[in-house]
């Protein structure tokens, strides 16, 4: 048995405190494990959605969307739904997921629309 448990038996509050200093894990920074994917039909005035993907890391995660046009960032475009405009039709969409937590963030990428 470790001095500290022998002596957490001898003395509660050594084991109270002992608890109390031992360092927790630190937080792990999000990973992507399955990447985000956009749904919908790319047509004028159509709602478009954009899932989170699958993520690893220390919870909570916070997500933020970004739509893209030709891989480019749609100004304002920042939420899972994205309603189509008449120049899109023609241009590639796709949607960026950014995961964040305590440790630190990462993005990933849909499919193309």
């Amino acid at each position: 048995m470790a001095l500290s448990h022998l002596s957490a038996l001898l003395d509660p509050s050594h084991a109270v405190q002992h608890r109390l200093t031992t360092p927790l894990s630190a937080p792990v920074a999000p990973t992507n494990a399955s990447a985000p994917q956009a749904y919908g039909v790319k047509v004028q005035n159509t709602i478009l959605i954009c899932t989170v993907g699958f993520w690893y890391g220390t919870t909570p995660l916070t997500y933020s969307y970004q739509w893209l046009q030709n891989g480019l960032a749609i100004s304002g475009a920042t939420n899972y739904q994205y309603t189509v405009t008449g120049p899109d039709v023609s241009k590639s969409l796709s949607c960026r997921v950014t995961a964040t937590n305590a440790a630190g963030s990462a993005s990933a990428t849909s499919q193309v629309i």
